[in-house]
């Protein structure tokens, strides 16, 4: 009788350890967050422009207005895999126009910010949406306009949005998601 409990027990020990490390390896199998980027507004910028105005005397004065900053006013992301992400922040690059790619004149710092992209299964995405996001663009236009990377003046570049993060579960999985918006100058339009 001592051999039957002592057997059972046995097995119901094994089976116990062998059941543990089934949920331990089912649980540690967390994939890579798929975040993308599903809707952007706006989609460009005019950050460079011509203000004319007519002084007291009857004189045309044209003075340029320059843009410092803008605002994206929406990112709507998803995550289509299923898995939760935190976005950690953003960086922005800014591109010249030159052949296929561009020619990068510009890297930001990088901007924090702490935003959960939650999803509700396998099969199912949630819209999660960052509003109002401002991005600093006085270096990357300087460096369009007036820097030694770029004699020639140009009337568009591209302002390319990184963000980065990582699942929401802690095991580290990084994800990079990014969008392209055009920065026009029309002060250099005819």
């Amino acid at each position: 009788m001592k051999g039957k409990i002592l057997f059972v027990s046995l097995i119901v020990l094994l089976g116990f350890s062998f059941g543990c490390d089934f949920v331990r390896e089912t649980q540690t199998q967390i994939h890579t967050p798929e975040v993308f980027i599903l809707a952007t507004n706006p989609g460009g910028f005019i950050v460079l422009l011509d203000s004319t105005y007519q002084d007291t005397a009857g004189n045309w004065i044209t003075i340029p207005v320059f843009y410092v900053d803008v605002i994206i006013d929406s990112v709507t992301f998803v995550s289509w895999n299923g898995v939760d992400a935190v976005i950690n922040g953003f960086k922005v690059k800014f591109y010249i126009p030159d052949e296929d790619t561009g020619k990068l004149v510009y890297t930001s710092h990088i901007y924090g910010l702490r935003r959960y992209i939650f999803s509700s299964g396998e099969s199912d995405t949630i819209k999660n949406t960052i509003y109002n996001i401002p991005i600093v663009t006085e270096d990357g236009i300087d460096s369009l306009f007036d820097g030694p990377v770029s004699p020639d003046p140009h009337t568009t570049m591209r302002m390319r949005v990184i963000f980065f993060g990582k699942d929401a579960y802690g095991y580290n999985e990084d994800f990079e998601v990014y969008n392209d918006y055009v920065l026009i100058d029309i002060s250099t339009l005819e």
